[in-house]
């Protein structure tokens, strides 16, 4: 079972954003804080490197008050860098104009819409 879902959007922006929902079934306002304070700082240097114009919406699911969130932040931001080149070569086929919108990603791997 996934610790978190990333969604990944570009947009017209100059930098790039991050925001971060956590439910209450993570645990109590401690556990909460603590999972935005890890992933706040694991998005750090991320940001800092990626392409000016990409949105994050981080979603942390119950798992992650337990997990290892380095490991599986850095396997769901890969599949999401992969799936948003796949996206750009496809678009770049026909030409298109627009290639933004958000993908879902689940951190085993698996990509939904």
């Amino acid at each position: 079972m996934p610790a978190l879902v990333l969604y990944v959007s570009e947009s017209d922006r100059r930098t790039a954003r991050v925001g971060f929902v956590v439910s209450k079934a993570v645990g109590n306002a401690v556990m909460r804080n603590r999972v935005k304070r890890k992933l706040r700082h694991l998005m750090v240097p991320v940001l800092a490197a990626a392409p000016v114009s990409l949105d994050y919406v981080i979603r942390a699911l119950p798992r992650a008050a337990t997990s290892n969130l380095s490991e599986t932040l850095d396997s769901a931001l890969e599949s999401c860098y992969e799936q948003l080149e796949r996206k750009r070569s496809k678009l770049s086929k026909y030409k298109l104009d627009n290639a933004s919108s958000f993908r879902r990603v689940r951190t085993s791997g698996k990509e939904q819409q």
